[in-house]
């Protein structure tokens, strides 16, 4: 696989992924955002272990498997997804991972990375989530009752 927009087709790397970005997304009803990854491969079969896509875990500090996609195409979900992402994360397209309903607690790191076989080294990407949006303030006015007591 080869790193996308480098001028020679015959480089030294089997396989290459986009570099790092961010993405800012407006919170809104509903509301889902598709992380896209792209990468190139020479030959997919023989370099190309598996894909993976994690999220990172700002409590433990590290970054949790959501799907991994293989050479043949099968796709599986970590049966361990944390409860936060069940039914909400998919893979679509070439390396797009998909977060539906998104919300204020998604504003994280997302990593996709290219597993290589034995002798290929392993290339990854790194995408920053930032959900955005405005907050809605509601103020109460309370009203409070005194009780007059008038005396002669």
């Amino acid at each position: 696989m080869r790193l996308q927009g480098l001028e020679s087709p015959y480089g030294k790397e089997p396989f290459g992924l986009q570099k790092n970005q961010k993405i800012y997304s407006t919170l809104r009803k509903e509301a889902m955002q598709s992380i896209q990854w792209s990468y190139s491969a020479w030959n997919k079969s023989a370099d190309l272990k598996f894909i993976i896509w994690r999220v990172y875990n700002k409590t433990d500090e590290q970054y949790f498997p959501l799907v991994v996609e293989y050479p043949n195409g099968a796709i599986q979900l970590n049966p361990m997804l944390p409860l936060d992402y069940v039914g909400r994360v998919e893979k679509i397209g070439q390396a797009t991972l998909v977060i539906k309903k998104i919300s204020y607690e998604d504003s994280t790191l997302f990593k996709c990375t290219l597993r290589g076989e034995q002798g290929v080294s392993d290339e990854s990407s790194t995408v920053q989530l930032v959900v955005t949006g405005t907050v809605c303030l509601v103020q109460y006015n309370f009203l409070y009752h005194r009780k007059l007591v008038l005396s002669n």
